[in-house]
């Protein structure tokens, strides 16, 4: 698709769509194709294997900062969170996920590191964006 088609779909001038494409485009999402316009970018299960060797990385990393510097509150939280992923195992794929996802999440939070935590976000929704790619 090209920006006016875009604009007129959702309504809006060229300029914030223009610029929503450039941002999916810096993020990995969008490959722009000279003189035709924009195409989603596809997604390879080598490209899933880079997103799983990182969070291998980066959630080992953040799960020893978490259990070195984690306060009580943020252990109780954890620990909630971590019963409330236990107790999804006879629940739907989708919720499994969600709980899943909200620990992990909770671990990154409570290593204190905003951009690991950050980054490990951005992973997730590489996960996701698999999920339904692949």
């Amino acid at each position: 698709m090209i920006e006016p088609e875009l604009a007129q779909r959702f309504g809006a001038s060229k300029t914030p769509v223009r610029e929503a494409l450039q941002l999916l485009v810096a993020e990995g999402l969008v490959e722009v194709l000279p003189k035709k316009g924009y195409r989603i970018r596809g997604m390879e299960l080598t490209d899933l294997g880079e997103v799983l060797e990182l969070r291998t990385l980066l959630e080992s990393r953040a799960a020893a900062r978490c259990a070195r510097w984690a306060d009580p509150e943020q252990v109780e939280d954890l620990t909630r969170r971590w019963e409330a992923q236990r107790d999804a195992l006879g629940l739907e794929p989708l919720e499994r996920t969600l709980r899943a996802r909200d620990f992990h999440a909770g671990i990154a939070q409570a290593s204190g590191s905003h951009r690991l935590a950050g980054i490990l976000e951005g992973l997730h929704h590489e996960m996701v964006r698999a999920h339904h790619v692949l």
